[in-house]
C-alpha cells in the first residue's frame, strides 16, 4: 500500500541462521525507512535418526551350471536321435491314435468291447494302419507279384521247341545252354513237366532266372529263341502250349 506521500514500503528476506535441533524457530524484523528485512532462525534436523547407508562391494560367484544332467535325461527320456520335440510328440500322438483305433476296430469286429469312444482327433480309422503291429502283419502277407522276378543276367542258349506226341509233351533242345557251370544243367525231356537248369517247374509257371530267350508260337510248335542281350525279362510258359 502506498502511504500519504505516495511511497511504497519494501519487504526483504534477510539471513537464515541455523539453530540447534532443540531450539525454537525465530523470526526478527529490522526496519530502515520504508524497507523492512526479516531474518529467520531455523533449527537443525535431528541427525541422530539419520542412518548412513553401507554398501557391500564384495563379489559373489555362482556355481557353474551344467548344460545337461544324466539323471534328468534318463528320467525325461532324452531325445538322443536329435529329432524335434514336436516330431516326437506327433509320433506319440499317432501311436496312441493307432492303438485306440485298433481297439475300436477290434471292438467293432469282435464285439464285447465297449467304452472306446475317443480317437484322439484322428482324421480317419485308417490311422490304425500306422501301428507297428499292423505294419508287421502287412509286411508278412504274401504278395502275388513278389513271385515274379525279372531276369537281370545275360545268358546264351540254343534254340528249341516244345513237341507234343500223344500224351507226352517234351521240350526238345537241339544244343546246349551257354551259362555258368553252377547254373547249367542239361535240359531233359519229361512228360507233362520239365526241369530245365535243375529247377522242377509245373505247367503254367513263371520261368525266372532260367531261360534267356523269347517264345515264338507257330502251329503245333513253340520255339525258344536265343538272345545275347536280354535284361529284365520274365518268360511265362502257359500250360495251354505245354
Amino acid at each position: 500500500l502506498k502511504g500519504e506521500k505516495g511511497d511504497m514500503p519494501i519487504i526483504k528476506a534477510g539471513s537464515v541462521t541455523p539453530l540447534e535441533s532443540a531450539a525454537a524457530p525465530t523470526v526478527t524484523a529490522n526496519t530502515n525507512g520504508m524497507t523492512t528485512t526479516f531474518h529467520f532462525g531455523i533449527p537443525k534436523g535431528d541427525i541422530s535418526t539419520v542412518e548412513t547407508p553401507v554398501f557391500d562391494d564384495s563379489v559373489h560367484t555362482y556355481p557353474t551350471l551344467q548344460q545337461s544332467n544324466s539323471g534328468a535325461e534318463e528320467a525325461a527320456n532324452e531325445i538322443r536321435s536329435h529329432e524335434s520335440l514336436f516330431t516326437i510328440l506327433s509320433n506319440m500322438k499317432k501311436s496312441l491314435s493307432a492303438i485306440v483305433q485298433g481297439l475300436k476296430i477290434l471292438g467293432t469286429n469282435v464285439g464285447g468291447i465297449t467304452g472306446i469312444t475317443s480317437d484322439l482327433h484322428s482324421e480317419s480309422d485308417t490311422i490304425a494302419a500306422s501301428s507297428k503291429a499292423v505294419a508287421t502283419l502287412n509286411s508278412n502277407l504274401t504278395i502275388k507279384n513278389a513271385h515274379i522276378t525279372p531276369i537281370t543276367s545275360v545268358f546264351k542258349m540254343s534254340w528249341g521247341y516244345i513237341q507234343k506226341t500223344g500224351n507226352v509233351k517234351r521240350i526238345v533242345i537241339s544244343g546246349q545252354v551257354t551259362c555258368p557251370q553252377s547254373v547249367y544243367t542239361q535240359i531233359a525231356s519229361m512228360p507233362f513237366e520239365f526241369a530245365p537248369l535243375g529247377h522242377s517247374l509245373a505247367k503254367g509257371t513263371w520261368l525266372t532266372n532260367l531261360l534267356i530267350g523269347y517264345i515264338n508260337i507257330s502251329g503245333e510248335e513253340i520255339s525258344i529263341n536265343p538272345t545275347t542281350n536280354l535284361n529284365n525279362v520274365t518268360i511265362y510258359i502257359d500250360e495251354t502250349y505245354i
